[in-house]
């Protein structure tokens, strides 16, 4: 008989009720009265949160992800877990861990609120990481099959994201509290990764792209970016992208080396002030990282070649 299955840490729960056994007699009467218990007992208690989707890979608003709980992308390609240990991983198929919150305790959760943050909580519910995402009533959080986390308001406006499988997971956290406390300090700091902006990881060609369009934009070629090795990231200002606001680009700077990243806006060759990265000064030629790279493909070798986890 077949059975949809929440996956928890690798075992998978059915969630339908076994075949009844065989009548016995006399005891017809109790099964029908524990039949009526279990439907009363089914229904959701007033107040009660509302628990993630198994499958279908989106959390509504109000809605709790407790630990050991799986929500699955559509196809199956991506699992976001809250892991008992207290961290909240996005992994692919394979079991490669794509992004975290690098949190930790025993009973932590995590929750899209009605105001449309996401948030871990502890077990005794303090909040010790969010996005702070707030004021848009209605968000939800998909977990995409491309093993990226997207929170988008009512209108389907993008709230928050993360960068994919092809940036650094240590990388990915910093940024993260880089966008967080630009957010919190009043700026509504976030990233524009899709075409032409290509903000955070960045294919050769991509890299290319961006020079024929724009050559003031960037003096590096392809394979000569750290975007090329999944280690950079512009955080934009999104209402006005080219023209952000004075102050602005210096509380980029400030925050992102706080959390240990370089900002482009000390860099002497071109002025860079939204864009971060992070690599051990001296770092390798890019010759080398294009040739251990293959030409952009591999980028584990890199990573561990940067001492990167």
């Amino acid at each position: 008989m077949p059975f949809t299955a929440l996956r928890t840490h690798g075992r998978q729960r059915p969630r339908h009720r076994d075949p009844a056994p065989a009548a016995r007699p006399g005891r017809g009467r109790w099964r029908a009265a524990a039949l009526v218990l279990g439907a009363l007992l089914s229904l959701p208690l007033a107040g009660a949160p509302a628990r993630a989707d198994a499958i279908g890979g989106e959390i509504q608003p109000e809605t709790v992800l407790g630990p050991g709980e799986i929500v699955t992308s559509a196809s199956g390609a991506a699992n976001l877990d809250m892991e008992t240990n207290g961290d909240l991983v996005l992994y692919a198929q394979d079991g490669t861990r794509v992004w975290e919150t690098g949190t930790g305790g025993e009973g932590n959760f995590a929750k899209i609120q009605g105001d449309g943050n996401f948030v871990v909580y502890t077990a005794a519910g303090q909040p010790i990481w969010h996005v702070a995402s707030r004021d848009d009533a209605g968000a939800t959080l998909t977990v995409q099959d491309d093993l990226r986390l997207v929170l988008r308001g009512a209108g389907g406006r993008v709230l928050w994201q993360t960068m994919g499988p092809m940036v650094n997971i240590d990388f990915a956290r910093r940024v993260d509290l880089v966008q967080r406390d630009l957010r919190e300090a009043g700026w509504p700091a976030g990233l524009l990764l899709s075409r032409p902006f290509y903000g955070g990881y960045r294919t050769f060609a991509q890299q290319q792209a961006i020079i024929r369009r724009c050559p003031s934009c960037t003096r590096a070629g392809p394979g000569r970016s750290w975007h090329n090795y999944g280690v950079a990231a512009d955080i934009a200002y999104l209402p006005n992208p080219a023209q952000p606001p004075q102050g602005y680009n210096d509380a980029v700077g400030r925050i992102a080396e706080s959390y240990g990243l370089i900002w482009g806006g000390r860099f002497r060759s071109l002025y860079d002030p939204t864009h971060v990265e992070l690599h051990p000064v001296p770092a390798p030629s890019f010759g080398t990282l294009i040739a251990v790279s293959q030409r952009g493909t591999q980028l584990r070798p890199v990573w561990d070649l940067l001492g990167l986890p």
